[in-house]
């Protein structure tokens, strides 16, 4: 009886440190797995920021090209106003 109970023994050890080791490599895996994430992250957090400079910059150029256009814009209506005044004078 004794021999039966060691073998019985014998496998529930063997099946626990099987099932240790299948759990370690899974451990081990989702530690590489975090790695691997927490660098994309960083790196998508970077192009983000990155992405958020230069949509700031366009914006601020948007601003400006908006502000040269009315300049622009009323130049040629003052220039075009004034031009058709003269036509009209009489002397």
């Amino acid at each position: 009886m004794y021999d039966i109970e060691m073998i019985e023994g014998n496998k529930l050890i063997d099946d626990i440190k099987r099932d240790a080791a299948a759990i370690n490599a899974k451990k081990q895996q989702a530690e590489k797995d975090l790695l691997n994430q927490t660098a994309r992250y960083n790196d998508i957090k970077s192009l983000r920021e990155i992405d958020r400079r230069e949509i700031d910059l366009l914006q601020l150029q948007i601003a400006e090209n908006e502000a040269v256009r009315k300049d622009l814009f009323e130049n040629i209506f003052d220039f075009y106003y004034h031009s058709k005044s003269h036509y009209f004078v009489v002397e």
